[in-house]
C-alpha cells in the first residue's frame, strides 16, 4: 500500500437473508449481546487506520441505524439496492467524494461476524503493494461434484484448484468502482466483488484466511459463530485471571440396555440410556464445565449430535479432546467435582474406579477429581427412575509450568 493510500470499508446489508428461515434478517440475529451485523462491523473497526465504514441498508430497514455499536463515529449509512452489486456500488458512489482511486476498499459481508484481527491484518499487509487487490479465501477440503439439473453427478472437480471465497475482499477504489459499473451496465450476475474484477479482465490475488471466518446462513451457524467469537476473545488475551471456573449439567432418559456409562465405567443396570454418543452424563457435564470455564461454548458445539462421526462415541475420548483445548490455551485443571443424580444405579461401589478413570484420561492426580452421587428423594424424573442427570464444577488455573 502506498503511504498516501487510505483504507475505507463497505458492508452490503440490504439483503433479507431468506435462507435463514426466521422472521427477521440474519444480520440482526443475536450473538453474545450484540447482533451479527454489529460483530461484523466491530471486526473492521479493530483496524485503527480505517477511515469510514459505509453500510448499505434496505430502504425499509428501520433497525440497523439504531443499533448501539453502529452509532460509531466512523460508520455511515446509505440506501442499498436489490442485489449485492447494487448495494456496494451505492456505497462506493458515496465514497467517491472522499476516496482517491488508489485508496483501498474493504468489502465485508454483513453476516460474517468472526473475522479475526490477524486475518484482517494479513490481508492488508499481503496486498500492500498490489496494483489491484485480492480476497481472503480457504482451499476446498471436501470432494466436489458437478451435477445436472436433475441432481445427477456429471463429474468430480479437482479440488486442488478450488478455493472458497471469504470477505473482506480488498481492492483499489478506482478498479472496484469501474468494475462494478461495467458489470451493472452489461447486466452480468456476480456474487462477490472479485467476480466483477475478474469480469473486467483484472486479476485478484488470494490470501489464505481461516475456516473460523464463517458466514451466517442458517440458524445453526449461530452457535458455531458464538464459539469462534469467544475463542478469538481468548486469543487476544483480554483476561488477566489466574483461575477460572465453569459448571456443567447433563441429563439422559433411560431406555433399553443393561448398563450405563458413568465417568468412563460401565455400571450394570436394568436399563441403558437414550443418547447419540455413549450417554455418559457425568463426563458430558464435566466437558461443559471445562468448556464453560474458558467460554468455549458447550459440548454440543464441538461434538454435535447431528454428526454421524459421534454416533456411539466414547465420552472419554471427547473429554480428552476438550481438555486438549484447555491445555492448548495455557490452562490446567485445579480440581473437578461431579455429582451424579439418580435413584438407581448405585454409584458408591464404582466411585473409586470412576475417579481413577477420569484422572487417567485427564492425566491428573487422583486427589483433584471428586465423584459423588445423590438422589432427589423420589422427586422429579430422577426420583421416578425415568432418567439420570449429573452436575459438574471445574476450576482451572493458569499453567505456568
Amino acid at each position: 500500500m502506498k503511504d498516501k493510500a487510505r483504507i475505507w470499508a463497505v458492508i452490503p446489508a440490504a439483503g433479507t437473508g431468506s435462507r435463514f428461515g426466521a422472521d427477521y434478517s440474519k444480520q440482526y440475529a443475536g450473538i453474545n449481546n450484540a447482533t451479527v451485523l454489529e460483530h461484523s462491523a466491530a471486526a473492521l473497526l479493530q483496524q485503527k487506520s480505517l477511515q469510514k465504514i459505509v453500510i448499505a441498508l434496505h430502504a425499509d430497514d428501520t433497525q440497523g441505524a439504531q443499533l448501539p455499536l453502529l452509532q460509531h463515529e466512523k460508520i455511515i449509512f446509505v440506501c442499498g439496492g436489490a442485489e449485492r452489486t447494487d448495494s456496494v456500488l451505492q456505497a462506493l458512489l458515496y465514497l467517491r467524494e472522499y476516496a482517491e482511486k488508489d485508496d483501498w476498499v474493504l468489502v465485508h459481508d454483513a453476516a460474517r461476524p468472526c473475522l479475526s484481527v490477524s486475518d484482517l491484518q494479513k490481508l492488508i499487509d499481503t496486498l500492500r503493494d498490489d496494483p489491484v487487490g485480492g480476497i481472503l479465501a480457504v482451499p476446498a477440503t471436501d470432494t466436489l461434484k458437478k451435477i445436472d439439473e436433475n441432481d445427477g453427478i456429471i463429474s468430480t472437480i479437482d479440488r486442488s484448484v478450488v478455493w472458497q471465497a471469504q470477505t473482506p475482499q480488498m481492492f483499489r477504489f478506482g478498479f472496484l468502482l469501474e468494475s462494478l459499473q461495467q458489470v451493472q451496465q452489461k447486466k452480468l450476475m456476480t456474487t462477490d466483488e472479485a467476480s466483477a474484477i475478474e469480469a473486467c479482465g483484472y486479476t485478484a490475488k488470494v490470501v489464505l484466511g481461516s475456516r473460523s471466518n464463517i458466514k451466517i446462513t442458517y440458524p445453526d451457524d449461530l452457535a458455531l459463530a458464538e464459539f469462534y467469537l469467544r475463542e478469538e476473545h481468548a486469543k487476544q488475551g483480554e483476561t488477566n485471571m489466574t483461575f477460572r471456573i465453569g459448571q456443567g449439567y447433563d441429563v439422559h432418559r433411560f431406555g433399553e440396555g443393561d448398563h450405563i456409562m458413568l465417568c468412563g465405567i460401565a455400571v450394570p443396570h436394568t436399563q441403558g440410556v437414550i443418547a447419540h454418543s455413549d450417554g455418559d452424563v457425568a463426563i458430558h457435564a464435566l466437558c461443559d464445565a471445562l468448556l464453560g470455564a474458558l467460554a468455549l461454548g458447550d459440548i454440543g458445539v464441538h461434538f454435535p449430535d447431528t454428526d454421524a462421526a459421534y454416533k456411539n462415541a466414547d465420552s472419554c475420548e471427547l473429554l480428552a479432546r476438550v481438555y486438549q483445548l484447555i491445555d492448548q490455551r495455557g490452562w490446567k485443571l485445579a480440581n473437578a467435582d461431579i455429582t451424579i443424580i439418580a435413584e438407581l444405579p448405585k454409584v458408591l461401589p464404582y466411585r473409586e474406579k470412576m475417579q481413577q478413570r477420569l484422572a487417567s484420561v485427564l492425566k491428573v492426580s487422583l486427589d483433584i477429581i471428586s465423584v459423588k452421587a445423590t438422589t432427589t428423594e423420589k422427586l422429579g424424573f430422577e426420583g421416578r427412575k425415568e432418567g439420570i442427570a449429573a452436575q459438574a464444577v471445574a476450576l482451572i488455573e493458569k499453567n505456568n509450568g
